[in-house]
């Protein structure tokens, strides 16, 4: 598609020193293995949080 080393690549900014990053190997384990389906223990709301109120649930997540 943009050649064998990228060199076909057009930045759509114009930049000329743009590099095209090979993301083969992205993912979780290196896209080899599903994302595991946690079961969820805790529920941060029962911590604090609220959401969309426009206040840091920080402390909420750090006590979850």
């Amino acid at each position: 598609l943009w050649g064998n080393d990228g060199e076909l690549w057009d930045d759509p900014s114009g930049n000329t020193n743009s590099l095209l990053y090979n993301f083969t190997d992205a993912g979780y384990k290196l896209g080899n293995e599903p994302i595991p389906d946690w079961p969820v223990d805790v529920n941060v709301l029962d911590f604090g949080a609220v959401p969309d109120d426009d206040n840091s649930d920080v402390e909420a997540f750090r006590n979850a």
